[in-house]
């Protein structure tokens, strides 16, 4: 019985404490401690902001969960509410969360003639 009230009590409050806060890595100093503290996942982080910045689309969200076993990845554009548009991605490696605002690279419009 005790063991039962033991496991009753663990159980509650690991709901109590709730999901940890995303780290910010667009915080100064962010990914410099993430370096030191995670390694893997400085690594896994830098390869999913680049490939954002490369090609900010909705449908990275699979590729990137398979490519780098990340988990939740959430994707928001703010193309109407900023200058220059930016991408806020969310996105879990493991245990830990992270999130990021991303400014991508992107064409330039251009004109062309009508058909």
């Amino acid at each position: 019985m005790r063991i039962l009230a033991t496991l009753f009590c663990l159980s509650a409050v690991a709901q109590a404490a709730g999901p940890a806060e995303p780290v910010d890595l667009n915080a100064p100093g962010a990914l410099g401690a993430l370096q030191h503290r995670r390694p893997d996942h400085h690594a896994k982080v830098q390869a999913i902001l680049g490939l954002v910045q490369a090609k900010p689309q909705l449908d990275l969200g699979p590729w990137i969960e398979t490519r780098f076993d990340a988990s939740n990845v959430d994707f928001q554009h703010l193309w109407r509410a900023s200058d220059p548009p930016k991408v806020k991605i969310t996105f879990s490696l493991d245990d830990a969360r992270y999130t990021a605002v991303v400014v991508p690279e992107l064409q330039a419009a251009r004109v062309t003639r009508a058909r």
